[in-house]
């Protein structure tokens, strides 16, 4: 046979087949492509997954797997309309030929097809609990294919329309004709796991779908696809507190894909990283299919038309290798993750920025601290620029911990050192506040505040006097250093100042304090001293000749140094001065009681016969001891003892005439004051004899042979024998000095 194939380019063949022997059959088929398209691209839904995000306090420890399914659904899609239509035809069977068959058969189908893929995956995250700024972590994403039972990932829905009718004309019988019409819906979706890397094919391989099955007839249609897949890709998206973008390839299951997040303060707004995985991609290596529709005809049907198989479409895109992927469809489009970013940071201010602190004194300052960062921090206090001890300083709270957003005011104390060489003037400093919280994770957080000692002059003295005592005769001096040191921070002047102390009876002598005119201070303002040194002065005490004392006699003074910069800045130092007893000074003693004594009498109101007596015998006394005094002078001490000795009879001779006049004309107390006046003064006679004799008994034993005499002011009984061996007096002063002391010779 011949045959003739039409093609008329409107999506119908003809194909005419001549048997050459009286029978033709014409057939014609129409395939109409109702849709087939590809979608590049993807259709974002803004799905985002719930991750609980730690605290701030909660440390990195260990990552946080984040799993969501993603499906990629029917993306490409397909759809074909079919149409076959047989003709009639006659059919002669040469061996029949006494009988004449005839025949027809006619079949119009009309099939609807749709079909895509649906891929579900699992895509995990892992992460780390919390991050830090200025660091870069590692994060991983694994993407897994799955086979989920409730998911057929190959798509295949259809509908098919088949109308056949067929008749045969048998001799006889006559026509023998069927007619029937289909119309079944069909899901023929298919379930197989999800191939992912390059080289596995879809595992469906070529598979039948039974569309027609009736006792004249099966109609199939048969798949053979050949899909292969290449690699799923996804983009990164760092926003928040983290930066970075990337694209994430995925070429097999399970495999764990690194990406770097850099942790930032990118957002004030924000504590968070928000990550973000979108834009999946499913990209193929071959995408290959063929449809076939296969008739199968029952026995005598078949042996007028045969089974005929036709190749409905073939849909090929190996040439878009590459390019063709499969994008997210249903389901959540993206996988966002948030996690917390350790951030930290500090303020500090301090008030006030300048403190006028006297040096010693104690200058307080506020220094407020303020916790910026997003945990709770430690945060460690420093200072710098400040001397060194023996300054003092220090803050009543280190370190402090605050909480986030938190604040609090630390008190800092400086005591500048209370020395002359802390020199008035500006001493600069800083506070530097450091996060321990940031060293800990390899940071340098801190913040730094510069204030101000303003050190104040100050002014300050010492004073030190040496000897601290001494002792002198009368019309000797005594001599002492006053040395004033400027403890003070300033050049200063000094004022020297003297205080005698009366030390009202202690001692028989008069005066009992020391006089203004026996001091001199020389000189008695120190100027201009630097601080730290010292300055010198003199004070002499000038005990005069007629001091009257029957005893030793210790003087205590105040020296007082006084700052001219500032007069209560003063120091104090005591001495005293002993001036030593002398046969002199017990007659000036004796003569100032005898004077005491006839005031006394003078100024009272006793009868005058009996005053005047009184007084002549006190005129008496005083004149017998002027000339003891004048034999002191002319060195005739024999006459010494003498003449006092006859003061002292005239004396005896006073008080008798007192007690004679006792509550007659002298009244009992005055009488009493008398008696007792005279009394003291006969034994100061008699301890001034012994004295004498005291002290040429002293002397006796240490003649030398120096011929000077100490007379008049600068008389020292100690020396009265010096030089004097030669002297006929001896003789006579010798005698004077048996008869005294008789009853101990004895």
């Amino acid at each position: 046979p011949t045959s003739e194939f039409i093609d008329y380019e409107n999506g119908t063949t003809q194909t005419t087949i001549d048997h050459n022997n009286g029978n033709i059959d014409v057939i014609r088929e129409t395939l109409t492509v109702n849709y087939a398209q590809i979608q590049i691209g993807e259709n974002t839904l803004n799905q985002l997954i719930e991750v609980a995000t730690p605290t701030s306090t909660e440390e990195c420890t260990d990552w946080v797997p984040v799993t969501q399914r993603v499906e990629f659904d029917p993306k490409i899609t397909m759809g074909f309309r079919y149409e076959l239509i047989s003709e009639e035809y006659e059919i002669v069977d040469a061996e029949w030929d006494a009988v004449l068959l005839k025949g027809y058969a006619y079949a119009a189908i009309v099939l609807d097809i749709g079909f895509g893929l649906s891929l579900p995956v699992d895509i995990t995250i892992e992460y780390p609990e919390q991050m830090t700024v200025d660091h870069d972590y590692t994060w991983y994403a694994t993407l897994t294919p799955i086979n989920d039972p409730g998911i057929e990932e190959f798509k295949c829905a259809l509908t098919a329309g088949v109308v056949l009718s067929a008749g045969v004309w048998v001799p006889v019988v006559g026509w023998i004709e069927y007619s029937e019409t289909f119309g079944p819906d069909l899901d023929k979706s298919k379930d197989f796991v999800t191939p992912v890397g390059s080289g596995d094919a879809f595992p469906i391989g070529d598979f039948g779908v039974t569309l027609v099955d009736y006792w004249l007839l099966k109609i199939k249609l048969m798949f053979e696809p050949l899909l292969t897949s290449q690699k799923i890709t996804a983009k990164v998206n760092c926003g928040g507190d983290s930066s970075g973008s990337y694209t994430l390839t995925w070429n097999y299951g399970g495999q764990k894909i690194p990406f770097t997040v850099h942790a930032d303060d990118n957002d004030p707004t924000t504590d968070y990283a928000t990550i973000e995985l979108s834009d999946f991609r499913y990209y193929f290596t071959n995408f290959f299919l063929k449809l076939k529709l296969v008739f199968d005809f029952d026995d005598w049907i078949d042996w007028l038309t045969g089974d005929p198989e036709i190749t409905l479409f073939t849909f090929d895109l190996s040439w878009l290798i590459g390019g063709a992927y499969l994008g997210v469809h249903q389901g959540p489009s993206t996988v966002d993750v948030d996690v917390f970013v350790k951030k930290f940071g500090v303020i500090i201010e301090i008030t006030p920025l300048s403190n006028n602190i006297v040096p010693g004194a104690t200058g307080v300052y506020n220094v407020f601290i303020v916790n910026t960062g997003n945990t709770e921090d430690e945060f460690i206090l420093s200072l710098a620029g400040l001397p060194p001890p023996p300054w003092s300083y220090g803050f009543d709270v280190n370190p402090v911990i605050l909480l986030p957003g938190h604040s609090t005011n630390v008190e800092f104390s400086v005591i500048p050192y209370h020395h002359y060489s802390t020199s008035p003037g500006d001493y600069p400093f800083n506070i530097t506040a450091t996060s321990q919280g940031a060293v800990s994770e390899g940071l340098s957080v801190s913040d730094t505040e510069d204030a101000n000692v303003h050190v104040l002059p100050f002014y300050e003295v010492d004073l030190s006097v040496s000897p601290t005592t001494t002792s002198i005769k009368p019309d000797e001096t005594g001599e002492f250093e006053l040395d004033v040191q400027n403890l003070g921070n300033v050049l200063d002047s000094f004022d020297l100042d003297f205080y005698a102390i009366d030390f009202n009876g202690l001692y028989r002598v008069y005066p009992t304090i020391i006089q203004g005119d026996w001091v001199n201070i020389i000189p008695s303002t120190i100027l201009d001293i630097s601080p730290g040194l010292i300055g010198n002065s003199l004070l002499t005490i000038d005990a005069p000749y007629d001091w009257a004392g029957m005893e030793d006699a210790t003087y205590e003074f105040n020296i007082k140094a006084t700052s001219l910069g500032d007069s209560l800045a003063t120091d104090s130092e005591s001495a005293s001065i002993t001036i030593k007893a002398t046969l002199e000074s017990r007659l000036y003693y004796i003569n100032l009681e005898l004077h005491w004594l006839k005031d006394m009498v003078s100024s009272s109101t006793i009868k005058q016969s009996v005053k005047d007596g009184l007084l002549e015998k006190l005129e008496a006394a005083i004149h017998k001891k002027e000339q003891a005094h004048q034999s002191v002078f002319d060195c005739r001490l024999n006459l010494v003892d003498n003449k006092l000795e006859a003061c002292k009879n005239i004396m005896e001779a006073f008080r008798r005439l007192v007690a004679a006049q006792r509550n007659k004309h002298i009244p009992l107390d005055f009488a009493d004051i008398l008696t007792t006046m005279a009394s003291e003064i006969i034994m100061d006679i008699d301890a001034t004899v012994d004295y004498l004799f005291s002290s040429i008994l002293g002397v006796n034993t240490m003649v030398t042979t120096s011929n000077s005499l100490h007379i008049g002011s600068s008389y020292n009984p100690t020396y009265i024998l010096t030089g004097i061996v030669q002297n006929i007096e001896l003789f006579g002063i010798v005698m004077v000095f048996l008869k005294k002391t008789k009853p101990i010779l004895n």
